[in-house]
């Protein structure tokens, strides 16, 4: 008899004994020890860890197949991740993934990993300072239920839902929670009932964004030895106090030119006095001129959500019929209610004006098709006529539009429209699809190599207060066109008013003058932009590539200067963000509009070349070196007793409050510009260090 040996082939899946080790020596345990939180497990509790010898260093041993785990270490131990603190906060330079986690690589071998000091990357135990921080949050905007709770999440807490709740002890609306955190640099923002409720950031983007050219609009700060007080903002903002909603007008728009229209139509909602009906204040409306399009429009307030439906005579849009467009597509409702799938608008947050009151234009909601999720929208062309000018050229050789259909937040985006000459005639055209009723502002641009082809480069707009500029009253050369239910074809010779060049140069034969920015004080700055009303605001009106020269016609015009950090990776598709802004001391001499908030310089143009010498952040020339000073260093308000009276006053200078007569004495530190580092050094010749 002859055998075969069969030989089998076993898949196994081999598995590894993995050691963590923490020393504690530095925090305060307690009886029930520290525990290790492992990402694989959740939402499974943490392990208690053991220190059988007493040495301080605690450990714990699981078996683990081979692969990344992400882990962190808990000082005391909870049911479950989002209630409770303790958690360690790990070093940047070990930190992993969004939730500061560490990290290990199991192989099929068992191991012991390295034992690491609780809040460190090393088993260098060093000492962790502790500071107190308070939050605070404006939650009088909201409405809250009594059962409601608003935490505190962030980097400090690992996001951890419900660790952090806050109270309103005096029932202001004001929410507050202190916490001892280890100095460091931390982002936050605020909810209502862990994650379970509402999320309140900042501003995308905003002054109060902490890191405003990434993806999270979080709230941030920078933790000392010192503690600090955050806040208030109110919830979801960057004001330091809640406003009042601001009234505002919505028309809604619907066509209705493919349905037989029976007697009126309405659009019902539950912005109605009585929801959802036409038979009690109906909401009418109108189709003034014969088009098919009905509108209507209805007083809301800032931040409402209105939901609405149109009616064709008692024919109500059904929930098919909305389809994707409802906020409900699964719904099948009989009678029209909150509970069906209906149109949605969000209107947004108001804006604060000049006085601190919140306000909000007139808004046109879109045009919609009756019982349909189709949305009717208009193409715009452009015919840009470029004959009076020498662009594009060498330096700026591609030109657009930018204007306010692809605005984010206040700020216009680059590269709105770009534009071409097929046939070389000097006359560029582009068209926008899908525009909806509304109005709207732009300027024509051309960019190139000398702004970095940021989109904006040289600003060619409408003559300020002509009767092309679309708000003659601000200061701003923008044009203007106003879209309806057809499509629009815009003509506009750059810089003028006609709809075609002369062909003369000089945009509507206005001459130009070169204007050169003489501006000391920068040396430190890794590129220098002065921007304006003369070019828009664009950010690279005269810059270090262009001489700091511009050319500009005749007339009066406001300005700041930026100090650009040109070592961030494409700082030039945001020159505002990479810099830092310096204007004219508040209520200065050369602070043009004398408002307390935006302190510009000005300068006129008339008839000739110009020169603008400036030293930065100051009305001076040119910046005075310590040397030049009239009295002794230190000695702001020129008494010849250096005390904090002089402290005080160099502080009112840096915050607007208070200018100074001469900034020479002020500038302890001779670098040109007055800030915190001027009072730190003042401080401490008081203190005689």
């Amino acid at each position: 008899m002859k055998f075969k040996l069969l030989l089998i082939t076993f898949s196994v899946a081999f598995s590894a004994n993995v050691k963590f080790n923490v020393d504690m020596s530095l925090q305060d345990v307690g009886s029930e020890g520290p525990t290790l939180w492992m990402g694989a497990f959740y939402p499974d509790p943490g392990f208690v860890m053991e220190d059988n010898d007493g040495d301080n260093i605690w450990s714990y041993t699981i078996n683990l197949e081979p692969g990344t785990y992400t882990y962190k270490f808990r000082n005391g131990w909870w049911g479950d991740w989002n209630t409770g603190s303790g958690w360690e906060e790990v070093p940047a330079e070990c930190e992993v993934g969004q939730y500061g986690d560490r990290e290990v690589i199991v192989t099929d071998q068992d191991m012991t990993i390295d034992t690491v000091c609780f809040n460190s990357c090393t088993a260098e135990c060093n000492e962790v300072i502790y500071s107190n921080v308070t939050f605070q949050v404006d939650m009088t905007d909201e409405n809250l239920s009594p059962d409601d709770i608003v935490y505190v999440q962030g980097t400090f807490n690992g996001w951890c839902g419900y660790c952090n709740p806050m109270t309103d002890l005096n029932n202001d609306g004001i929410w507050e929670l202190t916490l001892e955190i280890p100095i460091g640099e931390y982002e936050y923002l605020f909810t209502t009932n862990g994650w379970d409720g509402l999320q309140g950031g900042a501003t995308q983007g905003g002054s109060c964004d902490w890191l405003p050219t990434d993806t999270y609009a979080n709230y941030g700060f920078n933790l000392t030895e010192q503690n600090l007080l955050l806040g208030p903002y109110c919830f979801g903002t960057c004001w330091e106090t809640c406003q009042p909603p601001a009234p505002v007008d919505v028309t809604f728009h619907v066509d209705m030119s493919s349905e037989e229209v029976n007697g009126d139509v309405y659009m019902i909602g539950n912005f109605q006095t009585i929801p959802w009906q036409t038979l009690l204040l109906p909401t009418i409306m109108v189709d003034e001129d014969g088009d098919g399009v009905y509108s209507a429009t209805i007083s809301v307030f800032s931040d409402d959500l209105v939901e609405y439906k149109f009616v064709n005579g008692s024919e109500v849009e059904d929930d098919s019929g909305i389809g994707a467009c409802g906020n409900n597509s699964d719904s099948s409702c009989t009678s029209p209610g909150s509970d069906c799938n209906n149109r949605e608008f969000q209107v947004p947050s108001c804006e604060l004006n000049d006085n601190g009151e919140c306000t909000l234009e007139a808004i046109d909601a879109g045009n919609f098709v009756f019982n349909s999720c189709d949305l009717i929208s208009t193409t715009v062309n452009f015919t840009i006529d470029l004959n009076d000018w020498e662009y594009p050229n060498a330096d700026y050789d591609q030109c657009g539009l930018n204007g306010s259909w692809n605005a984010d937040g206040d700020n216009w985006l680059g590269w709105g429209l770009t534009l071409t000459d097929d046939d070389g005639d000097g006359v560029f055209q582009g068209s926008l699809d899908g525009l909806t009723p509304g109005t709207y502002e732009y300027i024509v641009f051309c960019s190139g190599v000398a702004d970095n082809y940021s989109g904006w480069g040289v600003s060619l707009g409408a003559p300020l207060g002509s009767e092309c500029d679309s708000d003659p009253s601000d200061e701003f050369p923008n044009y203007g066109f106003s879209v309806g239910e057809n499509d629009l074809d815009v003509n506009v010779c750059a810089g003028s008013c006609d709809s075609e060049c002369s062909g003369n140069g000089g945009g509507d034969d206005t001459p130009t003058y070169t204007v050169t920015f003489d501006i000391d004080g920068v040396e430190d700055c890794g590129f220098v932009s002065v921007t304006g009303t003369f070019d828009n605001w664009s950010g690279w009106g005269a810059n270090t590539d262009t001489n700091m020269q511009a050319e500009i016609a005749d007339g009066s015009y406001e300005f700041v200067i930026l100090c650009v950090d040109n070592t961030n990776d494409g700082w030039w598709n945001d020159i505002w963000s990479n810099s830092e802004m310096l204007g004219a001391p508040v209520y200065s001499e050369c602070d043009v509009v004398q408002n307390g908030d935006n302190s510009n310089y000005g300068f006129t143009v008339s008839g000739s070349d110009l020169t603008v010498e400036y030293c930065a952040g100051s009305c001076d020339a040119t910046c005075s070196t310590n040397g030049d000073c009239s009295s002794i260093i230190g000695d702001v308000n020129l008494d010849n007793v250096i005390n904090v009276v002089d402290v005080v006053a160099l502080v009112g200078h840096i915050l607007g409050t208070s200018p100074l007569t001469s900034i020479c004495e002020a500038d302890t530190n001779d670098d040109g510009i007055l800030n915190v580092v001027d009072v730190v050094a003042l401080v401490g010749m008081i203190l005689g260090d």
